[in-house]
């Protein structure tokens, strides 16, 4: 008779919101991406501190990783069985999510539109060899900017659904100034799970023609029987490191994960990729996460690649929303909310870039149903705000761009 091993029940508790990676956090990257001798310690490190009964999400989300990576290296002990039930587990829920959300790219593909698969699926793919040892909550889908609208009402025929954003009524239109304002909108799916259609593939930028040379540099692989676009593997790294500075209630660190594995693959056109930062006015991004991966993961990022992102000095409206995204998850202060609308506004030139589209934005911003209905939603919001105000709090003239606890800033980012 074949008897086998009952894994135990292992609870996820919410951890510390932030995008930098905890000490515990940092136990089980190195678990993951370690050789053997780090990731045996760390792991062991790890389990004595958590007990492997109680693990916080972000941690769970590595941990099909740290199983692959035990596998590779042959590692085998007491905590075996669980970590092979949770690599099966992340292999099954992947596959569910994928054989409910792809049908969504048919649709697309079926009225004529290009789309891209990218983040998750496409680094489960071409990166991770295994579907299963990256984790996926959906489906990420670029299609180009000028078919957005059509893109959102072919899905929306087809039954798919709006999600927590807002969209612009009618729906299914998608003005040129909300495409400005919001990269993109998740979509609930006939079968319970959901697809982000993404016209611009990150909220980092949001101006016209922003993911042109994105679309220049596809792959074409493979995903459940259908053949599909990916991006290039620096574009991928790019947009993971990016998208991994954000501060999340749950905490991002499957970034770092995702940016090793992408600079291990030897597939970085590092040349490229710095053009394409700069383009995209995301250096000092990739500078802070660079410089923690080489430092804390000794990934092999070349010097000469920093030293040029760290060329160009952001203006202070850029810097505040930067310094928004990181620490607090929100917009904090008038520059930092300036500093997104600027972003959008790029491609334009005088008066307009400054203050044309700025009604528009902020009737988004503020959920309004039009530029109407600003002026006493602006005054609501301020009486608001000063009976809130009271003394130490937040200013945006005193508050530093990384605070000092972080210790993540490298010396002469800015």
């Amino acid at each position: 008779m074949t008897t086998t091993t009952a894994v135990p029940q292992i609870r996820t508790v919410a951890g510390p919101g932030g995008c930098w990676p905890t000490h515990l956090q940092e136990l089980v990257l190195d678990a993951a991406l370690g050789d053997l001798d780090q990731a045996v310690a760390a792991f062991s490190e790890w389990v004595v501190a958590t007990g492997f009964d109680e693990v916080e999400s972000g941690s769970f989300r590595v941990l099909p990783l740290v199983e692959h990576n035990f596998e590779q290296l042959g590692i085998t002990n007491e905590w075996s069985a669980h970590l092979r039930g949770i690599l099966r587990r992340s292999w099954y829920e992947n596959q569910v999510m994928l054989h409910a959300t792809l049908p969504a790219v048919d649709v697309l593909q079926a009225a004529g539109i290009d789309v891209v698969v990218f983040k998750g699926a496409a680094l489960g793919v071409l990166e991770y060899q295994g579907v299963g040892v990256r984790p996926m909550d959906d489906l990420d889908l670029l299609v180009p900017e000028d078919h957005a609208a059509d893109a959102l009402e072919a899905l929306l025929a087809a039954g798919w659904q709006p999600g927590d954003v807002p969209l612009p009524r009618p729906l299914g239109a998608l003005p040129e100034a909300f495409r400005r304002f919001r990269h993109g909108a998740p979509l609930h799916g006939p079968g319970g799970y959901d697809a982000d259609l993404h016209w611009h593939a990150t909220e980092a930028w949001c101006w016209p023609g922003a993911d042109a040379g994105l679309w220049t540099a596809t792959r074409a692989f493979e995903l459940q029987g259908r053949r599909v676009l990916a991006l290039s593997a620096g574009d991928e790294l790019l947009i993971t490191c990016v998208h991994g500075l954000h501060w999340n209630a749950v905490p991002p660190m499957r970034w770092v994960a995702d940016a090793v594995t992408l600079i291990r693959s030897e597939s970085i056109a590092w040349p490229a990729l710095v053009e394409r930062a700069c383009e995209l006015y995301v250096e000092p991004q990739l500078v802070l996460a660079f410089d923690y991966l080489v430092r804390r993961f000794d990934a092999p990022v070349p010097e000469s690649v920093i030293g040029a992102l760290r060329e160009r000095r952001p203006d202070r409206f850029e810097r505040a929303w930067f310094e928004a995204l990181l620490h607090a998850g929100d917009m904090r202060t008038l520059a930092a909310h300036y500093g997104r609308y600027l972003r959008g506004a790029r491609t334009d030139t005088g008066v307009r870039r400054w203050v044309g589209g700025l009604a528009a934005h902020l009737t988004y911003l503020f959920g309004c149903d039009s530029t109407n209905q600003l002026p006493a939603e602006i005054g609501r919001r301020a009486r608001t705000r000063l009976g809130r105000r009271a003394p130490g709090r937040y200013s945006s003239r005193s508050a530093p761009l990384l605070s000092e606890s972080d210790g993540h800033e490298p010396e002469g980012l800015w």
